[in-house]
């Protein structure tokens, strides 16, 4: 393992140097045909030739972010102008080859001044290029915050849509115990005492002994409408019948409170 990671540190610094070491000829030449036929001074001859290379490797450079960039951006989402970028590419290796090799031309060199202008063109297009690919970027990052900030608004928004609906729906069955608890005349201090009306209800249960268990395996029976056979018990033992939901809840808690005596 020590070996193939030596390995591959090694091959990754070479891939690294080489393109910057492959364009010194290149800039070499470009430089000296700049001092000799069109008698710059070397540090502008020097800056041009480097101008030359850094150009390649932007428009390169913008041309690859671009293609990353499609590829991972999502299909109704803005896509990066791509041709545009591999046409600066194929602009700036015509200019770049045509000055390298008219610079070592004795007569040819002179055409450097022509073709200058032609790579600054260019490079200008490169720029606006990767400023057009950073407005892309801002603007999807801004659409997929406010769609994130959306969806959180929309799933707070549920969250308290479903709290009120719960609170909506207990506070209905406290009502319904209530009025079921008052109509039975079981009241205490003023207040509904639905608990004493439960556990009177319970009782009456009880008082099936063997038959309980009888009662509670009809509820039990798959496809049984538990709160109609709650409600004929009731109303053999002459109590007011409170609404289906309330029938329903006592059915399971006596199914429960049965498991558990």
């Amino acid at each position: 393992m020590g070996i193939i990671k030596r390995k591959t540190t090694v091959v990754n610094v070479v891939s690294n140097i080489a393109p910057f070491v492959l364009a010194c000829p290149a800039a070499y030449s470009i430089y000296r045909g700049s001092i000799r036929a069109l008698e710059y001074p070397q540090f502008v001859a020097a800056f041009a030739a480097l101008g030359v290379e850094a150009l390649g490797i932007s428009a390169m450079n913008i041309a690859l972010d671009m293609y990353t960039y499609n590829t991972q951006r999502k299909q109704n989402e803005m896509a990066a102008p791509t041709k545009m970028a591999v046409i600066a590419v194929i602009v700036y290796a015509v200019i770049a080859v045509t000055m390298t090799v008219i610079a070592e031309m004795v007569t040819g060199a002179r055409y450097l001044s022509f073709l200058y202008p032609m790579a600054g063109m260019t490079g200008y297009f490169v720029l606006a290029l990767r400023v057009t690919l950073n407005g892309i970027i801002e603007s999807v990052q801004e659409s997929r915050e406010a769609a994130k900030l959306a969806r959180e608004q929309r799933k707070a928004a549920l969250s308290v849509s479903d709290s009120a609906q719960i609170q909506s729906e207990n506070t209905r069955i406290t009502n319904d115990f209530a009025q079921f608890a008052q109509s039975n005349g079981d009241k205490r201090d003023g207040r509904v005492n639905i608990r004493a009306t439960i556990r009177e209800f319970n009782a009456e249960v009880a008082k099936l002994n063997d038959g309980r268990a009888k009662f509670v395996s009809e509820l039990r029976k798959p496809g049984t409408n538990r709160a109609k056979i709650v409600a004929e018990f009731m109303q053999s033992r002459g109590y007011d019948v409170p609404p289906e939901s309330t029938l329903r809840y006592w059915a399971d808690k006596l199914l429960r409170e049965y498991e558990h005596a």
